[in-house]
């Protein structure tokens, strides 16, 4: 039976990249804000845009569909948040509390998963990982909170002929891919999609501002602040590093330009020679054995 009514729920992250080496301080370690760039972390964007397109297809079978988008987020960042309602979220919910800056990604989970638990979701979307941490473990941890099977890698979606299960296109390795049929309820983490995200039109941005994002802590969910603890302090980062960098091959500065040039497009790989042998077998086989002795690989019957 085709399933009429569906309550999606995004799940956004708001990034703050920094724009220029100049705003990091390598002797006190510390972050200028001035060079850090908000923005909503692109593959839950992707997630988003994923959600709004289904949400189409099920209008246009006649069905109704509501989408929820929720972050944890200060109020600082509200604004970055409004951008999902012009681009066609129905509304907004943002968590806060003193602290929560500092919470793992599992106690961040359990706050996303007792407040899904209160609106209800059919189908939950969040990015495969964030490009500022790249935990890649939020979804997984929100599955097992919800107690709802998990699809990853998710590049593109589609409803069932009947409308009650849901068709994934999931991303594999060595550029390959395949389809899963799955139910209802169920927890999507979205990877950079066939669709790009739309750009709210002027007539959205302006409605944006009259749309109110609802404010939530642990006292309106109902949250005990000691089992919060509790999943904040099972998993807990030891040590980052920033990956090391490649090394880049640089040419002698005394060649010809033309030969840098060369040498710094391949990286100095020199391009391997091929020697085509022809004729019979025979005649194969004896300019096999002459090419192996001027290679020295084979010795001549009296040298040792």
């Amino acid at each position: 039976m085709e399933k009429k009514e569906f309550k999606i729920v995004v799940c956004l992250k708001v990034i703050h990249l920094l724009c220029s080496e100049r705003g990091f301080d390598r002797i006190k370690r510390t972050i200028d804000p001035e060079y850090l760039v908000k923005m909503v972390n692109p593959a839950d964007e992707y997630a988003l845009e994923m959600a709004l397109l289904l949400k189409e297809r099920i209008e246009e079978r006649r069905g109704h569909a509501e989408i929820f988008v929720l972050s944890i987020a200060p109020n600082s960042d509200e604004e970055i948040l409004r951008r999902a309602l012009a681009m066609g979220a129905d509304s907004a919910f943002r968590i806060w509390e003193e602290g929560f800056e500092t919470l793992n990604a599992m106690a961040l989970a359990y706050l996303l998963s007792v407040t899904i638990s209160r609106v209800g979701g059919d189908l939950i979307f969040c990015g495969k990982k964030s490009s500022d941490m790249n935990g890649n473990e939020v979804g997984g941890y929100l599955a097992e909170f919800l107690h709802l099977p998990q699809v990853s890698e998710v590049t593109s979606l589609n409803m069932s002929q009947e409308g009650d299960r849901m068709i994934c296109r999931r991303k594999m390795e060595r550029w390959g891919w395949d389809l899963v049929e799955t139910s209802t309820p169920v927890v999507l983490t979205v990877e950079r999609g066939e669709n790009e995200p739309r750009y709210p039109n002027l007539f959205s941005i302006l409605n944006w501002l009259e749309k109110e994002v609802k404010i939530l802590d642990t006292a309106s969910l109902g949250i005990d602040k000691n089992r919060l603890k509790e999943w904040d302090s099972l998993v807990r980062v030891i040590e980052w590093n920033r990956p090391k960098p490649k090394k880049v091959f640089t040419p002698k500065s005394d060649l010809p330009p033309e030969e840098r040039i060369r040498l710094a497009l391949t990286g100095g790989i020199e391009q391997k020679k091929a020697k085509f042998l022809l004729g019979e077998a025979r005649e194969i086989v004896s300019q096999v054995v002459d090419l192996l002795l001027r290679q020295k690989i084979l010795k001549t019957g009296g040298e040792k």
